[in-house]
């Protein structure tokens, strides 16, 4: 059996894994482990991975960043740097 992807190194292979799947399931990692024999284990992890990182975004959508609200806190506190700067000045 010919593998005509058996040029790739690993981080290739894992990168098109990635790619190929947002939440690979067992059949995809069976099927990507057949093609690449040599980074079974690799495929594996790479795939344990990836279903923590889905399971995270989607456990607590409440918990993402709002960058409008970060950039507010980030210049009231930027704001309260320089009044403290300028009272010390003044004393």
């Amino acid at each position: 059996m010919t593998n005509r992807h058996q040029h790739l190194d690993r981080d290739q292979v894992l990168l098109a894994f990635q790619e190929a799947f947002e939440k690979p399931t067992v059949e995809n990692i069976i099927e990507w482990v057949d093609r690449f024999p040599e980074y079974a284990e690799d495929i594996r992890d790479h795939a344990a991975i990836a279903h923590d990182i889905a399971a995270r975004a989607t456990e607590h959508p409440e918990d993402a960043i709002d960058d409008r609200l970060l950039n507010i806190s980030f210049s009231h506190a930027l704001n309260g740097l320089f009044a403290g700067d300028q009272e010390s000045k003044m004393h």
